[in-house]
């Protein structure tokens, strides 16, 4: 999870520091939640992360997100004065490939930059549903999406329109499965499961030994459903801009 947020704020032209306590990472957006953020690791101190994350986006005018799993980083997150803002962010894993999703279905990998872009503005639609401002997706970089051996990008069409997303990237033996979305008009039908299982067996193809994602509200009774389960819940929690 870790390299998946490093490479993707690099592969967006943002920005990483990697420090013993974990990395603080920063999309180009300024949005603080998810896009711009630090990740404790096991055996650092959170809450010399929490300090110098605080300093890194201070400089910067930006708030940023803390993830928080244990009470160390729980605490160290009310220290700084910071606020949860999502108390249930399950990380779950699925240990094996998936059902193949149905056939019949118009599921496109992300071959070049024009399906990236399709990608990109479902993801946006989405993730704009559900309280992230919109644009933040569609801005995103498309070469991150397709051309790389550790990446895998899928679109679900209906009717000839892109309306569902699902991608992976391979990291340390692991499948992160990414920026799933469903357009509202049209969920309800099984879509999120079906590109969800396109991505994690993407993963498993390229030697993956296991899929791993984080689950939203949304979400979760899905990936439960298709066989993921939880290995620990993350809370995040937020600091707003400088000025705010």
């Amino acid at each position: 999870m870790v390299d998946r947020y490093r490479q993707g704020a690099e592969l967006d032209g943002g920005e990483v520091a990697l420090t013993d306590d974990g990395p603080i990472y920063a999309f180009r957006a300024d949005f603080p939640v998810m896009m711009n953020g630090a990740i404790p690791v096991t055996g650092g101190d959170p809450a010399r992360l929490a300090t110098a994350a605080r300093e890194f986006f201070a400089e910067r005018g930006r708030g940023f997100s803390l993830f928080t799993r244990t009470e160390a980083e729980e605490d160290a997150a009310a220290a700084a004065g910071m606020h949860p803002l999502i108390d249930r962010y399950p990380a779950m894993v699925l240990r094996e490939p998936a059902a193949e999703p149905a056939a019949g279905l118009d599921l496109r990998p992300v071959a070049d930059a024009s399906g990236a872009r399709e990608y990109l503005d479902v993801a946006d639609q989405a993730f704009s549903a559900i309280g992230m401002p919109a644009g933040i997706l569609a801005d995103l970089r498309p070469e991150a999406f397709f051309g790389r051996d550790d990446t895998a990008a899928f679109v679900a069409h209906s009717d000839g329109a892109p309306v569902a997303v699902a991608s992976v990237v391979l990291a340390r033996g692991i499948a992160g499965i990414q920026w799933v979305g469903v357009l509202e008009a049209a969920r309800g039908r099984g879509l999120a499961k079906a590109v969800t299982a396109a991505a994690a067996n993407a993963g498993f193809a390229m030697g993956a030994g296991c899929a791993w994602l984080e689950a939203s509200h949304m979400g979760e009774p899905v990936y439960a459903r298709m066989g993921f389960e939880e290995m620990f819940n993350y809370r995040i929690w937020v600091e707003a801009p400088p000025e705010a």
